[in-house]
């Protein structure tokens, strides 16, 4: 294991304080982008108070309130994010979704289809039904008035 250092940064009226095992470490800690120990804001620690209490509690950033009797109140304590990076969701339910909705729309289309074609047969059927009820209402119609003919014809001769 690495042997673990105390650094520390200050903000104003707050000292941030970490143990970490390298500058590069307690920077990432502390989230910085730049290198704040070139800029002699970072610094490593040797007061024996701040070392123990850095090192109960390693990789994270202990915060110092900053007293006007140049003592340090502890303040708030956050912990280093050490997630893993997220790994990629799964497609394979989306996927499934997607092969679920395609495989629907193709059986309703094919059922769709279907009805449409008896559909087609039914008017064809209906079509067919009329033409033949056209034919037999006028032959009925031609022998009505061919009987009328022939009744009034009995009947002007049965009067006369």
């Amino acid at each position: 294991m690495a042997r673990l250092k105390v650094f520390a940064t200050t903000s104003g009226i707050h000292d941030h304080v970490v143990a970490a095992p390298s500058r590069p470490a307690a920077l990432k800690a502390w989230g910085a982008r730049t290198d704040l120990f070139s800029m002699g804001i970072a610094k490593q620690v040797t007061d024996p108070k701040i070392v123990k209490q850095a090192l109960e509690r390693p990789g994270e950033v202990i915060s110092f309130e900053r007293t006007g009797k140049g003592e340090k109140a502890p303040t708030r304590r956050t912990k280093a994010s050490k997630k893993p990076p997220a790994k990629r969701p799964s497609r394979a339910k989306f996927t499934m979704a997607e092969q679920w909705l395609e495989e629907l729309s193709a059986k309703q289309a094919k059922e769709q289809g279907a009805i449409e074609k008896e559909l087609t047969a039914l008017t064809r059927k209906r079509d067919q039904l009329d033409r033949h009820h056209a034919k037999a209402r006028h032959a009925a119609e031609e022998k009505v008035e061919e009987a009328r003919d022939t009744y009034q014809a009995a009947l002007d001769d049965w009067s006369a």
